[in-house]
């Protein structure tokens, strides 16, 4: 099992264990004593030769590298990133392998190439009591050391088990909230910025086990998915409940800001088995308007969600197997999901979809009596994520004649598009800056200058 994680470590392994591979240590070669004795009369013309040749080699691979850059030039894009999901760990389980299955996962997890952060959608421990707590982060630290770890609040984590249980009185939810913190970064929701998404983590529990979900989480929930999709990134959003779930308090406000942005894939765990067709499925739950205006929105778009359920890390309720996701994002926008059966070292199910892009049309539509057609329009283009689009890069300006346009294709759905005409021809007076959110269909903005007959022409007109 765990191959990959196998080969890359073999050589630490051999070091710490002393023991002798014999595919490592290079074959031992006798001198050949006829041939350096016949080169001692020689030696300097064979020391020429031989600096000759190293110049030539060194030459040749100056060369060689030149025309590779040439042809192949290095892509402005960052590598593809993994982003592992587990979710219910329940470390401290009484009579159970939780902390085997965690280690399981997460050596898995550490031979992934590209792997940028280990999610947990709630349920860390069983019991929520600092042991536990400390025994996860030991693992982290010990097997993933460079990736992040993002940790959703799940309501074993509060330490009411322990406590409703009558195992341990001083496991109260207090406790938990603390331990929890300790492990969090001393904050109770999460947020980290990646190359090609930004992962954050929503929802807390109270003593009777249901959701807490506050106005000013829902706030700061809203500006982070903001900030994400203005980016033109993927937007991770953790929580350990599943969106149709009935303990979710403020469930409609949370589903209608979830549902008002582009490119969200919503992570879950607690119910330790999903079905196949609930593990990742683009859904548009029932919600209302969102609460939270915004620049360039229209109130009535309502996108879809993908939601990916987590199956139980631990093997209780799931089957008898510990259970992890594997999210890859790659440079196109295009996006893989894998279930993996950790137990077994097996992909149990594959997803593809795409980050959802759309185009935006640039159009000066000019307003006025009889305006002419010749000439052309400076204008200004910025995109929110500052990239380049078409051809155009942000901050760059374009020229546009009367009635004339320019489509920007692949623009990732969330982006804000402006657009400015920064110089006018005589005659004509400028119009103020348009601006407009990309979705997942073909939108345009216009630009309307207005003409004015020469004649009536005035220097306060410009």
């Amino acid at each position: 099992m765990w191959s990959a994680y196998s080969k890359r470590h073999s050589c630490s392994t051999l070091l710490a264990t002393g023991q002798r591979n014999e595919a490592l240590v290079p074959e031992e070669r006798t001198p050949a004593t006829s041939v350096l004795e016949g080169c001692k009369a020689c030696s300097c013309a064979h020391e020429t030769s031989g600096y000759m040749n190293a110049a030539w080699t060194f030459l040749l691979a100056f060369l060689l590298i030149l025309a590779t850059v040439w042809l192949f030039p290095m892509r402005a894009y960052a590598a593809s990133e993994d982003f592992v999901f587990l979710a219910d760990t329940h470390m401290g389980q009484p009579g159970e392998p939780a902390y085997d299955d965690a280690q399981a996962a997460l050596l898995w997890a550490g031979g992934l190439d590209n792997l940028k952060a280990v999610c947990v959608a709630g349920d860390v421990t069983d019991r929520g009591d600092a042991v536990a707590f400390s025994e996860w982060e030991y693992l982290c630290d010990s097997i993933v050391p460079d990736a992040a770890r993002i940790q959703a609040l799940g309501d074993h984590d509060t330490g009411k088990m322990g406590a409703y249980l009558g195992v341990d009185k001083t496991l109260t939810v207090a406790n938990g909230y603390k331990y929890f913190k300790q492990i969090n970064g001393n904050v109770a929701t999460s947020y980290r910025e990646f190359e090609h998404a930004n992962v954050m983590t929503v929802g807390g529990v109270r003593a009777a086990g249901h959701s807490v979900i506050t106005d000013s989480m829902l706030k700061q929930l809203n500006a982070r998915l903001l900030k994400t999709v203005r980016q033109g990134k993927m937007a991770i959003v953790v929580c350990h409940y599943p969106f149709t779930s009935s303990v979710l308090n403020k469930r409609a406000k949370l589903m209608g800001i979830l549902r008002s942005y582009p490119n969200v894939i919503f992570v879950s765990g607690h119910m330790h088995r999903y079905s196949t067709a609930r593990q990742c499925q683009s859904v548009r739950p029932a919600c209302s308007t969102t609460p939270y205006d915004r620049a360039g929105f229209d109130e009535s778009t309502k996108y879809a969600l993908r939601s990916v359920g987590v199956n139980a890390c631990c093997r209780y309720r799931s089957g008898n197997y510990s259970h992890a996701d594997e999210l890859t994002i790659a440079d196109n926008g295009s996006l893989t999901l894998r279930a993996w059966n950790v137990s077994k070292d097996r992909v149990v199910k594959t997803w593809n979809f795409k980050q959802a892009t759309s185009s935006v049309t640039i159009k000066c539509a000019p307003s006025g009596s009889s305006y002419p057609k010749s000439g052309a329009f400076t204008v200004k283009v910025t995109f929110s994520d500052g990239g380049t689009y078409s051809g155009v890069k942000s901050g760059s300006t374009i020229k546009l004649k009367s009635g004339g346009s320019k489509k920007l294709a692949g623009v990732p759905a969330g982006v804000l598009v402006k657009a400015k005409i920064t110089s006018v021809l005589s005659g004509w007076s400028k119009s103020g800056a348009k601006s407009i959110e990309v979705g997942t269909s073909a939108k345009s903005l216009k630009l309307k200058p207005v003409y004015r007959k020469a004649a009536r022409l005035h220097t306060s007109d410009f």
